[in-house]
């Protein structure tokens, strides 16, 4: 396994040329799945030394039975991870890529490599040491090949209801759509993005139309800003009225500055204030307040204003009593400095925006080339053509109201673009394309299990257990309300991949033997072991505060443990009915 792992960072670095935020989960998935080979080979390999074979005899019964099976299971996997490579969102490509490429590499390693390193450690030990080295720990769970296979038609009667009961459960199966519940929902930025839409109950994202001309945007603005799901529209106009508008404005304008001209803006007002006025002032505004509370609280019960009141002289009675206190403490000389140093500030700003607007033409209408720089490169490019950002009204990230906003506005403009197409186009297309890779996935494996095994019989019997985990798994979800989305998609044609491994192996052995033998044999020992090892390898991605990744984890995790459920629990009872009902035995 760490020899698959050295290849498979050799692998990405050479062919992909990096890890992204997606397919960086190759390393804990590979790690829970490449060591399944190894597991199942050494298993069997063991088991023979167990039963007095040589190392070269045990080796060639190992690999030529068992890693056979693991082949199977192995190819079966990595075919899963390739389909992949045949959607459109470049991160999932890679992630296929190197999946798939991996699982290749850790079958290179464990039917290569892992078979030298059992020669060079066992060739020169006794059969006694090998015999003894080899021993099954395992072997107290030997009775339970007959004793869980001892009432099978109840078993599968149980099986069919569970089986039902997910049937149900799919239909109320849902995919969310929603890219924000992706993310950390404890993250800051998400808890002020969910803030903004709350207190403006609009979008912050806005879709993007071009126009040719100023002239023509006017136009499009218009006719955007009538659409049912339209907040707003953003542009050059926002910020340059029409001519029209600005020639009705400019006499009005003219009168303000004419008005200014009589404004001193000189004057100076850093004589001492009255500092005893201010106290007298200041006690009157106490004393009214506490008046106020007094009278308001008489009308409590009979009017919301006299509550009001309350709320508002009570507050600032404190503040007010603070402020009397402190006055006291100070000399007038200080008092008049403080007191003198805020009236400078207000009447100081009051004396720029004066003069600001001293300085203001009134000769002609403004024009684009009036406005900051920076308002028209963002609205306005070098070839003329005009940007018009428009807002929805409704929360764009959820799927309805995406789709009704993109459509109104595509009416209006075609070749609308931003975040909202985008958004409407791309989900859609990566949620079918998951569907049709786990289609894929399926085909593919099952026409390698037909390679492997070839006869019908068997190759329904290895693939049922599969069907039934996906069954009850899509069921589970549904019943729990636990979603699909952009990013857990990708777990349909990944489990297909994995399940089918276990079904493969116990079959296999049926076929083998003749009856069933999985925990008096390596091959229980090693699926039990192939399992958990998949399955921690996933469960260690339910630690990511990322919600994608997190999903990822809970579905793979539940779909691996289904799995093992049904394939070390449900595939005996119909292999059991199969044996009894069958004098000649399967062949």
């Amino acid at each position: 396994l760490g020899m698959a792992m050295a290849w498979t960072l050799g692998f990405t670095m050479i062919v992909i040329g990096h890890f992204n935020i997606i397919s960086f989960a190759v390393i804990p998935m590979v790690l829970g799945l490449g060591i399944d080979f190894g597991i199942q080979i050494l298993g069997r390999y063991e088991e023979e030394l167990g039963n007095g074979k040589h190392v070269q005899e045990a080796l060639r019964t190992a690999l030529s039975v068992t890693g056979v099976a693991v082949l199977t299971g192995g190819t079966t996997t990595a075919a899963a991870f390739f389909t992949l490579c045949f959607n459109d969102f470049l991160g999932l490509r890679e992630l296929g890529a190197i999946a798939g490429a991996s699982i290749v590499l850790c079958l290179v390693a464990n039917l290569v490599t892992l078979p030298a390193i059992f020669v060079l450690r066992d060739r020169r030990r006794s059969s006694e040491v090998l015999r003894k080295q080899a021993a099954n720990s395992w072997g107290f769970l030997a009775p339970l090949d007959q004793t869980m296979v001892r009432y099978p038609k109840t078993a599968l009667m149980f099986s069919v209801a569970i089986t039902l009961l997910s049937i149900y459960g799919i239909f109320m199966i849902r995919f969310d759509y929603n890219l924000i519940h992706l993310q950390n929902q404890k993250m800051e930025s998400v808890k002020v993005l969910r803030e903004i839409f709350r207190v403006r109950e609009n979008s912050t994202l806005f879709a993007s139309v071009v126009a040719n001309d100023l002239a023509e945007a006017r136009l499009l603005e218009k006719k955007l800003t009538a659409l049912p799901s339209v907040a707003r529209v953003e542009s050059l106009t926002s910020f340059l009225p029409e001519d029209e508008v600005q020639e009705e404005k400019l006499p009005i304008i003219r009168r303000i500055l004419a008005s200014l001209n009589d404004v001193k803006l000189d004057t100076d007002v850093s004589d001492q204030v009255d500092v005893d006025r201010a106290k007298r002032d200041l006690k009157f505004f106490l004393e009214s307040s506490r008046k106020a509370v007094v009278e308001a609280r008489k009308y409590k019960g009979l009017a919301k204003q006299a509550r009001e009141a309350i709320e508002v002289f009570s507050g600032l009675i404190p503040p007010l009593e603070r402020m009397q206190k402190a006055m006291e403490g100070l000399t007038q000389q200080e008092l008049g400095k403080r007191l003198n140093q805020s009236q400078v500030k207000v009447f100081g700003s009051m004396k720029r925006n004066l003069a600001w607007l001293k300085t203001q033409k009134a000769d002609r209408i403004i024009g684009p080339m009036d406005l900051p720089q920076d308002i028209t490169s963002m609205f306005i490019s070098p070839s003329g053509k005009a940007l018009l950002q428009v807002y929805s009204k409704g929360d764009i990230w959820e799927r309805e109201p995406n789709c009704r906003f993109v459509k109104e506005l595509q009416r209006v403009a075609p070749n609308v673009t931003g975040t909202p197409v985008q958004n409407f186009e791309y989900i859609e297309l990566l949620r079918t394309s998951f569907l049709d890779a786990a289609v894929c996935a399926f085909v593919t494996i099952l026409v390698l299990i037909v390679f492997h095994f070839r006869t019908l019989k068997l190759v329904t019997l290895a693939v049922f257990p599969l069907v039934l985990a996906v069954i009850w798994r899509t069921g589970l979800m549904g019943w729990y309300d636990i979603p699909f989305n952009p990013a857990n998609i990708v777990t349909l044609p990944l489990i297909i991949g994995i399940d089918v491994a276990y079904g493969v192996y116990i079959v296999d052995r049926f076929r083998e033997d003749r009856r069933i033998t999985m925990f008096s044999t390596s091959t229980g020992k090693a699926i039990i072991m192939t399992g958990l090892t998949s399955l921690f390898g996933f469960l260690s991605l339910l630690v990511s505060r990322y919600e994608g990744m997190y999903s990822i984890g809970l579905l793979m995790s539940l779909g691996i443990g289904i799995g093992m459920i049904t394939t070390i629990l449900v595939l005996p009872q119909v292999l059991a009915l199969l044996t009894n009902n069958d004098t000649n035995k399967p062949e």
